[in-house]
């Protein structure tokens, strides 16, 4: 068991334009705004996503999402869904939290606010407070989530992550299940147009599952319109992480499965924290974007990611 103590910077961004990719128009903007227990985004006041925050939920996600085409690239979030219901267009979650299932919604993810921090600009920002809940009656929380996201006119969304625990322990155990995710909608499925690609040239679900790498890309065909989506890792993360990538549809980067990714149960490094810890502090980016890997800038992207300090 890893006792974690670590330490990285928040967010603080020196030159948003950077970021913009070359063919995104630099006037675009990005705007949220609230209503009723959603936040909606919008960038050149066409609607990007929508965040769901309201307490009845199992967890908070964004739904649906949006290419620079207005094609929704999510799968419908369908009431009774029988193939991975759980799997909610964006969302933050990891089972084995204490032997919880957050993941699997077993046990609920409960939004304390969600604040608008930056409403508008070529970049705008939200901070959301969420509590872990344990399996009692009526559950109690055990980790506080906050989660700071900021939303780029080029359709970057940057998550930096802080866990505190709100129990004398909290364990991180060994799983496939979590962390950073996004469910693509069927047609931009891998086994329909999906290719799915990383920073070292791996392709497929067999190259790539399982794999710490800088970034991967997910690209698939609606039509003419080809999209994709681009998940990046931090360096400054405590660990590469791995990615949980489907050929189904399921795309996920996660920390938590040093065992489960490699199906070597021996390298298992569940990390444990206490409340006199720091909390642990992680950094990703999603990036949806039009075109391929190369016409869509994801390289360069990422390259500029890495320059947020």
């Amino acid at each position: 068991m890893l006792r974690l103590m670590t330490f990285v910077q928040s967010l603080t961004f020196l030159v948003p334009s950077l970021i913009i990719s070359s063919t995104t128009p630099l006037s675009a903007a990005v705007k949220l705004e609230a209503k009723d227990e959603k936040i909606v985004v919008q960038i050149d006041d066409a609607e990007f996503t929508t965040f769901h925050f309201a307490k009845s939920l199992p967890k908070p996600y964004f739904w649906p999402v949006r290419a620079p085409s207005g094609a929704i690239m999510t799968r419908p979030n369908i009431p009774g869904e029988k193939e991975h219901p759980h799997h909610r267009g964006i969302w933050v979650t990891v089972d084995e939290v204490n032997e919880l299932k957050h993941w699997r919604e077993s046990n609920r993810v409960e939004c304390q606010s969600a604040e608008i921090t930056v409403p508008a600009g070529d970049h705008a920002e939200l901070i959301v407070v969420n509590h872990w809940l344990d399996a009692n009656s009526p559950p109690q929380p055990v980790l506080k989530e906050t989660t700071t996201i900021r939303i780029f006119s080029n359709r970057l969304m940057v998550f930096n992550i802080e866990l505190t625990p709100l129990i004398p322990s909290v364990t991180f155990g060994d799983t496939k299940e979590g962390f950073l995710a996004f469910r693509f909608d069927d047609p931009l499925k891998g086994d329909r147009t999906g290719k799915i690609r990383n920073a070292d040239g791996l392709e497929g679900e067999a190259g790539c599952w399982g794999k710490p790498s800088a970034w991967i890309d997910y690209v698939g065909q609606f039509e003419q319109d080809q999209v994709g989506v681009a998940l990046f890792d931090h360096p400054q993360n405590f660990r590469p992480s791995r990615y949980h990538v489907r050929n189904y549809g399921l795309y996920t980067i996660s920390p938590f499965g040093e065992g489960a990714y490699q199906n070597a149960p021996e390298k298992a490094a569940p990390i444990t924290l206490t409340p006199t810890d720091r909390p642990l502090r992680l950094r990703y980016g999603m990036f949806i974007h039009s075109g391929s890997l190369a016409s869509g800038d994801v390289a360069a992207t990422y390259e500029a990611y890495l320059k947020l300090k």
